[in-house]
């Protein structure tokens, strides 16, 4: 009878030692995914990324003067999730705390490069702008 007490308590422990081992090759698996995040101080500059990566652009926007629009990127590797007006705690360029955030998965292996353009909506601020970056994805 001591014999089974003892095989039962180590089959409970080598199921919770699995379990645990499998936990953490999901999370490990969950953090090599995890979003890459660019932001203006990126801008001209060559990313890598993995395939099924998630790539965030995080730009400047002037209060109350519009969004960044996307002029070009390869659509068979980058799939845009999202597009939006953010606010954050930090300050931006323009001492406000607007940003526009836009949301890609990776697809497919290549280069593209995303080009963004900037042009102010507020007849007292003529702004006007370009942000790119290169992705390189694996």
């Amino acid at each position: 009878m001591y014999g089974d007490t003892s095989s039962r308590r180590w089959g409970r422990r080598g199921l919770t030692l699995a379990l645990l081992g499998a936990l953490a090759l999901i999370i490990a698996g969950c953090a090599a995914k995890a979003a890459a995040v660019v932001s203006y101080e990126d801008n001209g500059t060559t990313i890598q990324l993995e395939r099924g990566t998630t790539l965030q652009i995080v730009l400047d926007v002037p209060p109350g003067a519009g969004l960044w629009r996307i002029q070009s990127y390869e659509e068979n590797l980058l799939d845009l999730k999202s597009a939006k007006a953010i606010e954050l705690v930090q300050p931006s360029r323009y001492g406000g705390h607007t940003f526009h955030r836009l949301e890609f998965t990776t697809l497919g292996t290549g280069t593209t490069r995303v080009k963004l353009a900037f042009t102010s909506l507020d007849e007292f601020n003529d702004i006007s702008d370009t942000f790119w970056v290169r992705v390189m994805i694996n």
